[in-house]
């Protein structure tokens, strides 16, 4: 469908619309709780960079070089690392927002 623009377009669009939503809503609380959500994304990140290539080299998903851009960090398509940043930062985003909404309604 978007051709080696396919799989950055899902990780950009499934990442940053309910991202931007969560922030959106919950930008005050958010704002209060930076380390929160910096240290979930760090963690996380480090553990997909040291997890991914065993899922690789075990043939559990592999990545279609014509939906890539061809741009490569570490052995790592680009938009494989936007994920391991993204997807982190949206949960985390996310849990911060649930708990915010849960604190306001008690």
């Amino acid at each position: 469908m978007f051709g080696q623009h396919t799989y950055l377009v899902y990780v950009l669009a499934f990442c940053l619309i309910p991202t931007g939503v969560f922030w959106a809503i919950g930008f005050r609380f958010l704002r209060k709780n930076p380390a929160v959500v910096g240290m979930t994304v760090l963690i996380t990140f480090t553990y997909l960079c040291l997890t991914d290539p065993l899922a690789e080299a075990w043939h559990n998903w592999f990545f279609s070089q014509d939906r890539l851009l061809g741009v490569y960090v570490i052995n790592f398509p680009v938009e494989e690392g936007l994920f391991f940043l993204l997807v982190p930062f949206a949960v985390a985003s996310a849990a911060l927002c649930f708990l915010s909404f849960r604190e306001n309604r008690e």
